[in-house]
């Protein structure tokens, strides 16, 4: 492992800190782990708790942060206690602690810094994540694995959140108004949206304004007409975005929602490009008028009470 070069006082000795000090401060922490670090990354204590749960009978007056934590641990706590960081300061971050064998134990830390003199100390609090930690691995796995799954599908798959949740107890008129002017995002975009909307390598999605490439138009009004008027659940419905130079495409959505008490707070769906040919800008503007017109059309046409399924 990289050794870590760490400062030292006028004598050339790693400055030594009121330890009696620390010991109070470290004492009574009953289940959690609990150090006291310097800046420069010398452990100067830690509590029975941690001790005993990483086989340490007793340290030494201090002892490197490389004994106590992993690699990656290390380059973490280091990188935030070389910030200029004020007495008080709390935090909190994921790290590994070295185990017995070596093994890392994951815990969440609360870090506090408790001292600027005459030694930057900082304070860290921890719990293992325990038999949580399977779980977390497991959802963390799942994760990984859904994104491969979606940025290798040939289809676009999209998700927007809105940050501004949708309220569906309102007129249809007003909900539609919503969806396009409360604040969202693109929470899941993957590689074929990229290509369909043409960007650049370096750009992403995720990084621009929902609607640059989904705006307010008629069409796309209609096309969220027919998501209300669907109960939040339609196949192949139409919209027309817009590409990353701003060339128009008709774009055939699969769309389903999620909902909560009462409140739209994600729409997504499947898409593909279609040809815009004239049959189906006809098609588009049919659908569109149809629509609008279409006297009681689904539920939540009046009212605007949609969403109440799978509130």
């Amino acid at each position: 492992m990289e050794k870590i070069e760490r400062g030292k006082d006028g004598t050339g000795k790693a400055p030594a800190y009121a330890l009696g000090e620390i010991s109070l401060r470290l004492d009574g922490s009953g289940d959690a782990l609990v150090d006291a670090i310097t800046r420069e990354g010398w452990v100067l204590g830690a509590n029975p708790t941690q001790r005993e749960l990483l086989g340490l009978d007793e340290l030494p007056q201090r002892i490197e942060l490389e004994a106590i934590y992993t690699a990656d641990s290390c380059r973490s706590l280091l990188e935030l206690f070389a910030r200029d960081l004020p007495t008080g300061f709390v935090t909190s971050l994921e790290l590994e602690l070295r185990g017995r064998e070596g093994e890392p134990i994951p815990v969440l830390a609360r870090c506090c810094k408790i001292a600027a003199h005459p030694e930057h100390i900082f304070r860290l609090t921890k719990l293992p994540f325990g038999a949580a930690n399977i779980t977390r691995r497991e959802l963390f796995d799942l994760n990984s694995l859904l994104r491969q799954i979606l940025d290798q599908a040939r289809d676009g798959h999209w998700c927007i959140e809105f940050l501004e949740p949708v309220s569906l107890d309102r007129p249809e008129a007003a909900i539609i108004a919503q969806i396009f002017e409360n604040a969202a995002v693109w929470r899941v975009a993957n590689r074929a949206m990229a290509r369909l909307y043409e960007l650049p390598d370096d750009a992403m999605i995720q990084e621009g304004d929902v609607h640059l490439y989904w705006p307010r138009s008629p069409e796309n009004e209609r096309f969220v007409t027919e998501i209300i008027r669907s109960n939040y659940a339609i196949d192949r419905a139409l919209s027309v975005d817009m590409r990353h130079d701003g060339t128009p495409i008709v774009i055939e959505n699969d769309v389903r929602a999620h909902f909560h008490d009462g409140q739209l707070i994600r729409i997504w769906g499947r898409c593909r490009e279609l040809p815009d040919d004239a049959g189906m800008s006809a098609r588009l503007q049919e659908t569109s008028t149809a629509t609008v017109d279409e006297p009681g059309a689904g539920r939540g046409a009046e009212a605007g009470t949609g969403g109440a399924v799978g509130a």
